[in-house]
């Protein structure tokens, strides 16, 4: 097993970094960010699935 590529091992998705919600600073409250539509809105790194590591 090797660390994730694409979440660095953090098991979080890449594009919300786990919050399921994508924004950006000055965007105001979270509640006002979008629905991350890469992860589905679950937070977790769909390469690994939130393990941190892949074969």
């Amino acid at each position: 097993m090797k660390t994730c590529p694409q979440c660095n091992g953090t098991g979080r998705c890449k594009l919300c970094r786990g919050t399921g919600k994508v924004g950006y600073p000055g965007y105001g409250d979270i509640k006002n960010f979008n629905d991350c539509h890469y992860c589905y809105q679950t937070g977790v790194c769909n390469k690994c699935h939130g393990q941190g590591k892949v074969l």
